[in-house]
């Protein structure tokens, strides 16, 4: 006994697929076959996403959904809601991350202490080189290496009081006297 396939026919009432009517929007309706594989890509993309949320990368995320990584480039290239997505998601991963950092900086880890090859306790260790980098990132001002200020920066409150600005703008006016009357005096 053999198996016949079934197939599925679309009525179209004589016409060829290509001459349907178009939809509101001046498109061609989705094809009933094509609805299904949108829906199948959305709930992959949906998987993904919360794979990526869970694993904080690309490529395990990609291995969680056993999907290729140019699967994942082809959505963020081609579906505008699943970067939308990518980003909130990318943010959560941070977020998730930043509190690790600070945890781990601030209330430690606990380690195995060993002695002779045997366990003889355990040590909370803090991260200190965690803990310059959180510095650096929230107060760059202070902390920073080589920090320049931008002007753009919205997050900068000037802290200089009016008491201060006269006192640095008489020192401004001292100096440049003295430079003129270097200058006239040919002193110098």
């Amino acid at each position: 006994m053999t198996k016949k396939k079934a197939t599925r026919k679309i009525a179209t009432k004589g016409r060829p697929i290509t001459n349907r009517l178009k939809g509101r929007d001046g498109r061609d309706p989705v094809e009933p076959g094509a609805q299904g594989a949108i829906r199948a890509m959305k709930e992959r993309q949906d998987r993904f996403i919360q794979a990526f949320t869970t694993a904080g990368t690309v490529g395990a995320a990609c291995r969680a959904i056993d999907i290729h990584r140019n699967t994942y480039h082809a959505w963020m290239s081609r579906d505008p809601d699943f970067v939308v997505e990518m980003v909130v998601a990318k943010e959560e991963v941070a977020d998730m991350l930043e509190a690790a950092a600070i945890k781990r900086a601030t209330k430690g880890v606990s380690k195995n202490v060993y002695h002779r090859g045997e366990k003889i306790g355990t040590e909370i260790t803090y991260s200190d080189v965690l803990l310059i980098f959180m510095l650096k990132g929230l107060r760059p001002e202070k902390y920073r290496d080589n920090y320049i200020p931008s002007t753009t920066d919205a997050n900068m409150v000037s802290i200089t009081t009016p008491e201060r600005q006269k006192v640095v703008a008489d020192e401004t006016m001292r100096n440049l006297a003295c430079q003129m009357e270097e200058q006239l005096c040919g002193v110098g």
